[in-house]
């Protein structure tokens, strides 16, 4: 006991503990969580009280320790404050699909809650209590990550499987409440914005803050003048077109303009004030939309450019160059590590986690050993098709180069430039085969930048890297909610990733515990 003791001393005294006293869990001492409590503590700690030993134990509930020790104790404390990433991540990377679900469940709320403002208090109500829910359930998914005692050893046992299974029902509950809702009050606010005879205007929503003007495409099937005015036919308000295909719905010719015949969509630009919505007749629509008729050819080029950036695919994958047209600045790095914006699978080599985080040994204090910062990764990138296709439409253009992996049943990677928005829309898809060896996929993305510093959003607030960090933060990857910025000091790169919340900055960095990484490579975690 004398030398766990002066290990434990010792241990305080390297972090600087700066407090009077310490708590830790005696519950269950074998281990620090999911365990129950040890049924031999009442007994231990009977006899030592009859014995006289000190300091005398009480067995207590949290309220009554903290009641105990009082809160001048904290109020004398240091303050400490910070962005503080922990290991123990909510299943973003063992779940990714439930994780994409439920961050887009939270854009789908904000779009609800800004149109249910138009409402009146009692037209709203069962609106609200929708939303209500689909935030407990999405908070829910959000809350941990999910496995068991016997998933490192067995993934596919019936405990890892439930937890999987329960975790998951979170997030789908969530994303049906918020359609719903959504459908919901599309109706409501659409009745009073809308044209009612059916099929002869449309409702165009701004839920955001501030003014803005947009370039949207519109279905042409939508704009039928006898269409039935489903909730299939109301626009789910994400900036991407929803596809719709054509054999679907048959299309009278005579209900359609001449230069629109064959068009996919209708191609308008609208503006609105903040937080405001607006009736489009079918006239309208088609006087001042221009029609999108998409062409197709093969991309053996392997080259995109618009009036803002010219983007070139590698032969052998990869981006090997964005220019940016204004001034002729290239944004790619010359020798990237890995090749750029192409899914790279890395595992170890021993194929067991135990070659990442060694099994701890429970028979001394703190015996968590912690990751190894020497592992070996076993890193395959995935492979290109022969060929990519080039989709040319009304001042848009898509590369969509087809991908291939031994770990997985297909992929793809899909470069679209819009001369309405000086920006890169980057889409991956990536059909991951179920393997039970610790693993991860990456899409790396590396830039020309001198000196780069990281900053990013964590629950929308901004933090740096290397100076918002608290101590022992977990430096590997980080949680980031709407966008990540690297920067030099004179250009920089902002990055929204959708769907993947986890984003590693400076490189394949699992497991080394970095604290400054040096280079302008973030990787996004594809899960």
């Amino acid at each position: 006991a004398t030398t766990e003791i002066a290990a434990l001393a010792a241990w305080l005294g390297k972090r600087n503990y700066d407090l009077e006293f310490s708590s830790f869990q005696v519950t269950r001492p074998d281990f620090v969580d999911n365990g129950g409590v040890d049924v031999r503590l009442p007994d231990f700690v009977r006899e030592w009280n009859r014995r006289g030993l000190l300091p005398r134990l009480e067995i207590v509930t949290l309220s009554g320790f903290f009641d105990a020790i009082g809160g001048e104790v904290f109020d004398a404390a240091k303050e400490h404050a910070g962005e503080w990433t922990d290991f123990w991540n909510f299943g973003a990377a063992s779940t990714p699909h439930e994780v994409s679900i439920n961050r887009r469940t939270y854009r789908t709320l904000h779009d609800v809650e800004s149109l249910a403002a138009k409402l009146t208090e009692g037209s709203r109500e069962d609106i609200g209590e929708m939303v209500e829910s689909s935030v407990e359930n999405a908070a829910l998914y959000d809350e941990h990550t999910w496995g068991a005692d016997g998933s490192v050893t067995d993934s596919s046992c019936d405990s890892s499987r439930t937890g999987r299974h329960y975790k998951a029902h979170f997030a789908q509950e969530a994303d049906t409440f918020s359609k719903i809702a959504r459908a919901e009050v599309l109706r409501r606010v659409g009745a009073a914005v809308v044209d009612p005879v059916p099929g002869r205007s449309m409702m165009i929503a701004n839920t955001l803050g501030w003014s803005r003007t947009e370039t949207i495409e519109i279905p042409v099937p939508w704009l039928r003048r006898d269409v039935v005015p489903t909730l299939a036919h109301q626009h789910r308000m994400q900036m991407l077109p929803v596809a719709w295909p054509a054999e679907s719905v048959p299309l009278p010719t005579d209900l359609v303009p001449a230069r629109y015949v064959g068009a996919d969509a209708v191609r308008i630009e609208v503006g609105l004030d903040a937080d405001s919505q607006k009736r489009l007749s079918v006239e309208d629509i088609y006087e001042r939309g221009t029609p999108v008729i998409t062409t197709e050819r093969a991309g053996d080029a392997r080259t995109v450019s618009n009036q803002h950036f010219s983007v070139f695919v590698a032969l052998d994958g990869g981006i090997s160059s964005i220019v940016q047209k204004s001034d002729g600045r290239e944004w790619i790095s010359r020798s990237p590590m890995v090749p750029v914006g192409v899914p790279l699978r890395e595992s170890p080599v021993e194929g067991h986690r135990n070659a990442i985080h060694q099994h701890p040994d429970y028979t001394r204090f703190m015996g968590f050993k912690g990751f190894s910062t020497d592992w070996q990764a076993d890193r395959v990138s995935c492979s290109p098709g022969a060929s990519c296709t080039i989709r040319e439409a009304a001042g848009v253009v898509t590369l969509r180069q087809e991908l291939s992996s031994p770990f997985a049943d297909g992929g793809f990677l899909e470069i679209r430039l819009d001369d309405s928005r000086p920006l890169i829309e980057l889409t991956v898809g990536m059909d991951f085969r179920w393997d039970e060896r610790p693993c991860t996929w990456y899409l790396p993305l590396e830039f020309a930048l001198e000196t780069p510093v990281f900053d990013y959003d964590n629950c929308g607030a901004a933090m740096r890297l290397g100076r918002d960090q608290v101590p022992d933060a977990n430096m590997d990857f980080f949680t980031v909610d709407r966008w990540v910025k690297i920067s030099d000091a004179q250009d920089s790169v902002l990055i929204a990733p959708l769907d993947t919340p986890i984003v590693s900055l400076g490189g394949l960095t699992f497991g080394r515990m970095t604290t400054a990484p040096p280079n302008g490579a973030p990787c996004l975690r594809l899960g």
